[in-house]
């Protein structure tokens, strides 16, 4: 009644400067995730954290590689340097190239001739050595005092050696007289011969 009375209302004479109510983000725009997507966006970003992760650990692995053979590559190098520092210091010839023939005799990685040490079934093992030049150093060691030793190879060790004896008896007394003087080391052993 009051309608048609006054007519249509009137708006407010403030409503012309007024802004609209402006809508926010989240009314324009829904987003609904559902269970089963949830778990799917889960799964998907897991297998990207492991692949990730993964690429990592095999990009570390590479770089601990090349590290390592870098580190190996210093170190023989060092070795190759000292090396050649203790054959200058003590004389003797610098490459294999060089050496007379009594050097290349004592040279572990040949085996001596049948005829060059007496024929026996034990020897006196005195030290192991991985490198056949710290092997042929001792040999000729030994030789400087009067002992004739040889290698056995054995894999990639050098197993120095002094002398044959026929019985263990003249072995084991050889290798109390070495102790004795200092030659051979406390843990040296009498051993049968390779056959």
């Amino acid at each position: 009644m009051q309608h048609d009375l006054f007519g249509p209302a009137a708006p407010p004479p403030h409503a012309a400067y007024c802004a609209p109510p402006k809508a926010d983000f989240l009314e324009k725009h829904r987003f609904s995730l559902r269970f089963d997507q949830a778990i799917v966006a889960f799964i998907g970003l897991l297998m990207v954290y492991v692949l990730v992760f993964s690429y990592g650990v095999e990009k570390g692995k590479r770089f601990a590689v090349a590290e390592l053979k870098a580190e190996r590559a210093k170190r023989e190098s060092m070795a190759q340097e000292f090396r050649q520092k203790l054959y200058e210091k003590d004389g003797a010839p610098t490459s294999p190239a060089a050496q007379t023939p009594a050097a290349q005799e004592d040279r572990p990685d040949s085996e001596p001739a049948a005829g060059d040490l007496p024929r026996g079934m034990y020897t006196i093992q005195v030290i192991t050595f991985k490198s056949p030049s710290a092997a042929a150093r001792e040999i000729g060691r030994y030789a400087e005092k009067g002992r004739r030793g040889f290698v056995i190879p054995s894999g990639s060790f050098h197993q120095v050696c002094i002398d044959r004896y026929e019985t263990r008896e003249k072995a084991n007394q050889v290798l109390k007289e070495l102790k004795g003087e200092g030659l051979a080391p406390h843990d040296a052993y009498v051993r049968p011969m390779p056959q």
